[in-house]
Parts: C-alpha cells; structure tokens; sequence
C-alpha cells in the first residue's frame, strides 16, 4: 500500500470515528432533549425486610436524572452497605428503568455477651441490634456467658464459628431448632436450651453437632420432646431425661 492509499485508508478511518462520535452525542443529546431516557420506574425485587425508601434514598435518584450517566458500580456499592442486606444487582433497563435485586442476610439469633448485643446471621456475621429485626424475624435468644474479650470485636472466628454452627443445626435438625427459644453458654463448655416453654436440654459446646445427632434419634423414638423437663446428654454414653409428671385431675 503506497503512503497516498495509507493517509486516505487514516483519512477514512477517523473520519468514520468522528462521525460515529457525532450520532451518538446527538442521539445522547436528543433524548436528554425529550427525556426520553430520563428514570421514571425503579423496581426494587428481594426485599422482604429493608423498606424499600431506605434503598431508593441512598440510590439518590432525582426527577431529572438520566438513565445513560447512571452510576450502576457506585449505586450498587451503596445499596450494600445497607444493614441487613448480604447482596444486590442493579440493572439499567433502557429506556427509562431500573431494577434492583435484593438479597438479605437471614438472622439466626439474637446474640447478648456481657459487653455487646447483636444479630448473628446464618454466615457467622453479626449485625447491629435493630429492634425492628427482632420483630420482624423469628430467631432465637442466645447468651454468651462466658467473660471472653475476644468479643469487643463483633466479627471474629469465634463468633462465625457459632453462627455456622448454629445454621448447620437448623438446616439438618429443622424440628428442634424451630422449638428453641432461648441458647446459654456457660463458662464450663456447657450449653442449656431452652426447648418449648418446658423443657430444658443440656449439651457439650465442644459435642453439639454429636449431640443433636443424638437428641434426633431420640426425639423419634419418643415423638415428643416436651414430656420432659430435663434431657441432659453431657455425660459420656448416657443420655439422662427427667419426665413430666402431670397431675391427676
């Protein structure tokens, strides 16, 4: 190819740039013109917690904000520093909408040591207390009795580790954890449950999964959990139970 040919194929090439460049400044500036891609629906899907004013107000979105220059990195960054929320997509649909997919996190408990209070959820991470949480899912109470200062750090390997331990329960023993309502740990390694309003089941930290491997087998053969006050499984082999006496009417 001689230099006349390249400076012409040069010629053309940036000239088809310029003129690509110049359509679609002008369609961009056309439709600003009628606001033809101005955002008028924000559709906000997964939220069954967050109220969906809190989402949309850290999107701020204004009357006159164009879906083209939508910022979708920067809003979805926002929208998951929200409390209570694990994950979010934000989409651009053109031309004048906007989709937000929420996924919550799933609180287990609500956790209290001797300096902090907080909302553990399924993946070992803790949440700051809400009471509005507290209402609004149901999860039980769990008291950390045992004078750790590891704790005035929310986010630890510890605490992660009773959060999965605790997800890993209700997912393979799902009859028994929906009973419980209130988990104390105590400074000896022993764990007391309270088990419907009634009964009181006792287990080693360092065994619970064994434990509750146990305490399902036995809820099988007895049908029942609440015909006893006491079930206690923390000696080796045995499981020791005290039984209800109801009174002759």
């Amino acid at each position: 190819m001689s230099k006349i040919n390249k400076k012409l194929f040069k010629i053309k090439y940036y000239r088809t740039i310029l003129f690509s460049l110049i359509i679609i400044i002008s369609v961009i500036k056309y439709s600003q013109l009628i606001r033809f891609t101005e955002i008028k629906n924000i559709k906000i899907v997964g939220n069954k917690f967050i109220n969906k004013s809190i989402i949309e107000e850290v999107m701020e979105i204004i009357p006159s904000s164009d879906l083209i220059f939508f910022n979708v990195g920067k809003t979805q960054q926002k929208i998951n520093d929200i409390n209570y929320i694990k994950s979010c997509r934000v989409s651009r649909i053109f031309p004048s909408t906007i989709i937000v997919e929420i996924i919550e996190n799933e609180p287990l408990a609500h956790v209290k040591t001797h300096k902090k209070e907080f909302i553990l959820d399924k993946n070992g991470f803790s949440l700051p207390i809400s009471e509005k949480a507290i209402e609004h899912f149901p999860m039980l109470k769990l008291n950390y009795n045992k004078d750790l200062t590891v704790f005035d750090n929310m986010n630890n390997p510890l605490i992660k580790n009773i959060g999965l331990k605790l997800n890993n329960i209700k997912n393979n023993f799902p009859q028994i954890y929906n009973g419980i309502s209130i988990i104390d740990y105590t400074q000896r390694g022993d764990i007391k449950i309270k088990y419907a309003k009634s009964t009181n089941i006792y287990v080693n930290e360092d065994e619970i999964n064994l434990h509750f491997k146990i305490l399902d087998k036995f809820k099988d053969l007895t049908k029942d959990l609440t015909n006893y006050s006491i079930i206690d499984l923390r000696v080796k082999d045995q499981l020791i139970v005290k039984e209800i006496k109801f009174k002759k009417s």
